[in-house]
């Protein structure tokens, strides 16, 4: 999908299709040495782009604690600092919209409402490897104009921007690739029964016969809209090899196209009150609209190869706060109303923002009723939690140990950072919250019991990533519609 040859007569052509690939089996070796050879390590040193089609979709929210999430993000802030010509890392935001798995379980809310249920059950900023500013994370899109969203794509206010990735090839379009060579393996494989045969993959069995099942109609998943993103940024690359990793995420973000104009915001209500659970787009202080289901909206390579590629001036070097704690410091309790609680944190660096962490330590027993708002000194909203997730296990269920929780939100950016920024943290629910835990889909509703006392932020702190803008002309924005 990212770089397939061209005009040759054979299956398809990738995004990119004069690009080189080299793939490596990373999930084969999740090793601490594997992650780090493929990930700017020996085997990546000369890449340009480094393409993650993997993730997570366990039914809780990792804290920074975790050993591996330490290591990987040292490994990676050393990587940026000192590579000559770090790649650009773009990675699958999760296919959680509907669903978590544990073990042999999956984990789907039983909605209170029409509006609960269109909200995900994943959050993108569930991993803390995706919100680290050094990934860029692609949502999928479907063949659907009217609801592009994939039906399984993970959401939420880390995503940069969207790519298409298909649904899953029987009603509705999946990608066609290329697959694993023969009719072993792969998913177009042929199927033998006493009856006869059969060829999987969504393609007709007189193609998969001729090609000996080398293609598939059904590939999708995140897993797939992230290498259109990768092919994108290749052909960006291409046209100006000058640009830095931060420089190609950076007019893919600008030159991204608008979609979805009629998404309504999710409202939820409570004892005559409602609250914005999930904002439709967002227009920021500096021009820049920004959705937490497309990030910055779906690429466009056309635009995004145009701006690269005329008299584009590269991005100052990157600079960052450090993590600023909140002015209250002690220990604050979370009201169950739509009022909640906020904290306030003062940022001096006068610079243009690219990305904005936030780092929250939390003790709440239901924790998936949280919703938790970033607000700029300009005013713009960002929620970087969505409320009624099915994130409900506590870290320490699955041996991980508690800690304080990571964030990355993108919708600030070209805002400017100096002044006072905002955490707003909502509980959403005072009543019961239902779930069910299935076993190859069998499975009874569970009650998740409410919180018996209210949940308290024990600290607060957030980090802003940007640049200087002096003597910079920054190109103007793109509201193009689609």
């Amino acid at each position: 999908m990212i770089g397939a040859a061209g005009f040759n007569s054979l299956g398809g052509r990738g995004v990119a299709p004069e690009s080189s690939l080299t793939g490596f089996n990373y999930l084969n070796s999740q090793t601490l040495e594997t992650w780090k050879s493929t990930h700017g390590g020996e085997k990546t040193s000369n890449a340009r782009i480094i393409n993650q089609s993997y993730g997570y979709g366990l039914p809780l929210i990792l804290p920074t604690t975790s050993f591996k999430f330490n290591i990987e993000e040292a490994i990676l802030e050393d990587y940026f600092a000192t590579a000559q010509q770090p790649a650009l890392m773009i990675k699958s935001a999760g296919n959680g919209f509907n669903s978590l798995y544990y073990w042999f379980y999956s984990y789907i809310r039983v909605n209170s409402s029409p509006e609960e249920a269109r909200l995900t059950h994943q959050l993108a900023n569930s991993d803390p490897s995706n919100a680290s500013f050094y990934n860029t994370l692609v949502s999928a899109l479907g063949a659907n104009a009217a609801s592009p969203l994939s039906s399984y794509s993970t959401t939420g206010a880390a995503v940069m921007f969207s790519a298409p990735g298909g649904e899953y090839g029987e009603d509705q379009p999946a990608m066609i690739t290329t697959d694993v060579e023969g009719c072993e393996k792969g998913y177009s494989k042929e199927r033998f029964y006493d009856w006869g045969s059969y060829f999987t993959g969504g393609l007709d069995d007189r193609f998969q016969a001729v090609t000996q099942c080398s293609y598939t109609s059904q590939f999708n998943g995140t897993s797939s809209a992230a290498p259109v993103a990768s092919g994108v940024a290749a052909l960006v690359m291409e046209a100006n090899p000058a640009m830095t990793w931060r420089d190609v995420r950076y007019v893919m973000a600008k030159t991204a196209t608008k979609i979805d104009l009629d998404f309504q915001p999710v409202e939820l209500t409570q004892q005559g009150q409602r609250y914005t659970a999930e904002q439709s787009w967002v227009t920021n202080a500096a021009g820049n609209s920004f959705h937490n289901w497309y990030g910055f909206g779906m690429v466009n390579a056309t635009e995004a190869v145009q701006m690269a590629s005329r008299d584009y001036v590269l991005l100052p070097p990157l600079e960052s706060t450090g993590f600023v704690s909140s002015s209250e410091l002690e220990p604050n309790k979370i009201p169950e109303n739509f009022t909640g609680l906020t904290k306030s944190f003062e940022v001096t660096e006068d610079w243009k923002v690219e990305g904005v962490q936030l780092k929250l330590d939390i003790d709440h027993k239901r924790i998936n009723d949280l919703s938790v708002e970033v607000i700029s000194p300009s005013g713009t909203k960002s929620i970087v939690v969505t409320a009624r997730n099915m994130h409900i296990m506590s870290p320490d269920e699955v041996f991980i140990n508690e800690g304080p929780l990571l964030f990355l939100s993108h919708a600030f950016l070209d805002e400017k950072s100096k002044g006072t920024w905002k955490v707003r943290i909502v509980d959403t629910n005072n009543g019961k919250m239902e779930y069910r835990k299935t076993f190859f889909g069998e499975g009874d509703p569970e009650v998740l019991e409410n919180n018996a006392e209210l949940g308290t932020v024990k600290n607060a702190s957030i980090k802003i990533y940007g640049h200087s803008d002096s003597g910079r002309d920054v190109a103007g924005n793109k509201e193009s519609q689609s």
